[in-house]
């Protein structure tokens, strides 16, 4: 029989022995490489330099078996004798690549030495910890900048207004309730301004100030707790009469023509009434900006009139605002902006809503209610949330110097990884944070007391400025938050499960950013069709873009405008969807699937091949097991280690059963197998015991090959038999018919 150490070079366990039985290595001793050298002679070199080192100390996880080594040495047999797998490594070590000659080779032992040693271990254990406890820190404050400001407030401030003001119905001209997301016409705009927005407003106004806050009875209060900062705006733009050209057959009918709102074809001219400020144009001020609608985009200007404090004096102007028809045509958009402050909860809510008019006729309303709050740092909260900012700050410096170690250490490797990019993307992301933040801090601080000023004046206090740098703040903030997030995927791969998800999708990744495009492509053809068949009546095909959205959104089942579409066109509608189900759903979906079953499979064999691999548990164990022995507690500890020998054991047997079941060993016939050498689950191999299994299976392998050719050979012998029969009753048929021909050359002789 074999030596022990030979037969582990065989086997291309990494084990070393201790009695005749496989110990642990450990953790010290690991290489925490992807690279698996089972065919290496670096391997040889590691398992016995491994078999040098004493066991103890530091830990007792190892790497798994390289049970790969045994299948490629048994089931690829090269010659009948025994000590072949040996013979192989020999002549594996005589081979040397052709472009190497003449330059030094790298002694592999040397470098696979240098990495197994205990300091490298700890090392990476250490810094791995480190890493992920540094990161977690990071992760919380990232988290606490985004939303540690927030309150529980914010969204039912927002919500009570807007349903109050939006959800609130109001009679009409018609007869009908309506509110104000169904205003459709001029009139309706008048009467939701009369019967919500004022009494909204003018509800708890004078009077009741008086009684509940003393010395401030000129304040609006608005829900009992919310004062208005500055006073309510209503501001229109228009068009000039001429900004567009009306075909000459109606010439007589429109001697006018009103397009689209852009700055080119604004109107700035006095109109109505011409009286101030209501009837003349205003420019836009510093802290108003542009406003993107449903139908155009608007500047900051108009013509506008504040209101006041006087329910009666503002119900005046409106009334003479309506008489006199102030919203006519060439008007193209109507704003009403107002800020509320709350101070029990230091929240402002900024309102805007709008009435865009569009030159075919009709309103599209649209509101928006902004909670936001403006001075960040107030309470003992907010204050640490302010600490957090500086530490966050010293985080991006030094997540900034340890980038630019990596980028000139690795170079233009440095772009192949895309956990690089992701780093990257979150250090741009953070620098935008901080320029936001500090823009938003200086604009706020600088124009925060005008606005206050204005709680008692008859101007208006516009917050658009402020709104849109607390937004920019925000979005940023989340999508640092976002990405922050994701990057914990990359410590979540310690995690096997999680590490083989991760490499599922990175086997296919191309496959699946080909099918995406492809399936793109199919939605954005479906999209346009659908825009042409149901855009004028559904309004989720409206335009390009909704119906694009529309159709994604079937593949979580957000099929219920099917019946507005078959109203449409009973014909097409069907056939429409049924070919986007079948093609899109059906085809593309279940191709998605297949890729990831795909890359499953595929993931699997590689990670049977990496066994050697540390996880977050194999580190979590060791350091466990280092503060069991350091508080003297070695009953505990000796009952972790057996439970991570029990373990691998267990993997190691059910590798080699696998291996065995190659040979045709099935049910009764491997149990009887493993019992004849006592191998059991989770116990340890023996090499002796491995040694006697090996030379049975590969005595079974050597007769079955001389079985074979046995069978070959008696198949060649019975093949040949065959064809000398069958030539001895060719030439039997010969004969026979030579002797015919004979008689009957004789019997014509004698007739002559």
């Amino acid at each position: 029989m074999r030596g022990e150490d030979e037969m582990a070079d065989d086997y291309g366990l990494r084990r070393r022995f201790t009695d005749k039985e496989y110990d642990l290595m450990p953790i010290e001793q690991l290489v925490f490489s992807d690279d698996t050298t089972s065919e290496t002679t670096g391997e040889t070199d590691a398992i016995e330099d491994a078999s040098e080192t004493e066991t103890g100390g530091g830990g007792y996880l190892r790497k798994g078996a390289q049970m790969g080594a045994i299948s490629r040495k048994i089931l690829q047999p090269e010659y009948p004798d025994r000590d072949q797998p040996h013979k192989m490594k020999k002549d594996k070590n005589k081979k040397e690549p052709a472009d190497d000659k003449g330059k030094p080779r790298k002694d592999k032992s040397e470098s696979r030495q240098r990495s197994a040693t205990p300091d490298n271990q700890e090392t990476y254990v250490e810094n791995a910890m480190r890493d992920f406890v540094l990161y977690l820190i990071f992760l919380v404050i990232a988290n606490m900048i985004t939303f540690g400001v927030l309150d529980h407030a914010y969204n039912y401030y927002a919500n009570t207004l807007s349903e109050i003001i939006t959800k609130t119905q109001f009679p009409t001209d018609l007869g009908v309730s309506k509110d104000f997301n169904q205003i459709r016409n001029v009139p309706q705009i008048w009467d939701f301004i009369r019967l919500i927005l004022l009494k909204t407003m003018y509800e708890y106004g004078t009077d009741h100030a008086k009684t509940i806050r003393a010395g401030k009875k000129d304040d609006i209060l608005v829900l009992f707790e919310n004062i208005l900062i500055g006073l309510p705006r209503i501001r229109q733009q228009r068009v000039k009469n001429d900004s567009c050209s009306v075909q000459a057959m109606f010439k007589d009918l429109f001697p006018s023509c009103y397009d689209y709102y852009s700055d080119s074809e604004e109107d700035k001219e006095p109109f109505g009434m011409k009286n101030p400020t209501a009837w003349t144009y205003a420019p836009p001020d510093g802290d108003s900006s542009s406003y993107t609608g449903k139908i155009s985009s608007y500047g900051g200007g108009g013509y506008m009139m504040n209101l006041t404090t006087n329910k009666i004096y503002t119900a005046s102007w409106i009334n003479e605002l309506i008489n006199h028809a102030w919203i006519q045509q060439g008007t193209r958009v109507v704003f009403i902006d107002f800020t509320t402050y709350t101070p029990n909860t230091n929240l402002f809510c900024v309102v805007k809503l709008v009435f865009e008019l569009p030159p075919t006729g009709g309103v599209i309303p649209t509101a928006h209610f902004y909670t936001m709050k403006f001075l960040r740092y107030v309470n003992t909260w907010d204050h640490f949330v302010l600490g957090c900012e500086i530490i966050f700050l010293c985080y991006i410096v030094y997540f900034t110097m340890e980038e630019f170690q990596q980028m000139i250490s690795l170079k233009e490797e440095y772009w192949y990884s895309s956990w690089n990019i992701l780093d990257l993307c979150i250090l741009l992301v953070a620098y935008f944070v901080i320029i936001s933040a500090s823009i938003r801090y200086v604009t706020i601080a600088t124009g925060m007391k005008a606005k206050v000023d204005n709680i008692r004046t008859s101007s208006h206090a516009s917050f658009d400025n402020f709104v849109r740098v607390q937004r920019t703040f925000n979005t940023a903030a989340a999508l640092l938050s976002f990405l922050v997030w994701l990057k914990l995927l990359k410590f979540a791969a310690l995690n096997k499960s999680v590490a083989l998800i991760l490499s599922i999708f990175g086997r296919v990744k191309f496959e699946l950013i080909a099918l995406t495009l492809m399936m793109f492509t199919v939605v954005v053809g479906f999209a346009l069709l659908g825009n042409m068949l149901f855009g004028t009546h559904v309004e989720q095909f409206n335009t390009i873009w909704n119906s694009i959205f529309s159709l994604v959104g079937i593949f979580v089942g957000g099929l219920y405008f099917y019946m507005d579409c078959a109203d449409i066109s009973p014909v097409l509608a069907p056939i429409f969807f049924v070919l986007y189900i079948f093609i899109v759903l059906i085809l593309f979906l279940n191709a998605y699937v297949a890729l990831i079953v795909h890359g499953f499979h595929k993931a699997v064999e590689e990670f049977d091949d990496q066994r050697n691999r540390i996880y977050l548990g194999d580190i979590c164990r060791t350091i466990m097991y280092k503060i069991l022995k350091l508080v003297r507690k070695g009953a505990l500890a000796n009952k972790l280690k057996d439970k991570a020998n029990t373990k691998e054991n267990k993997k190691d047997y059910e590798d080699l059963s696998k291996i065995v079941k190659k040979h045709g060993y099935r049910g009764l016939d491997l149990s009887m197998l493993f019992k004849k050498y006592n191998i059991t689950p989770g116990s340890p191999l023996p090499v002796d015991k491995m040694s006697q299994l090996y030379n049975e299976i590969d005595a079974k392998n050597q007769l079955f090959l001389e079985v074979d050719e046995h069978d070959k050979i008696m198949d060649q012998v019975e093949l040949i038999g065959k064809k000398v029969a069958s030539l001895d009753q060719s030439m039997s048929e010969v004969m026979e018919k030579v002797d015919k021909l004979v008689a009957q050359l004789l019997y014509a002789e004698d007739k002559l």
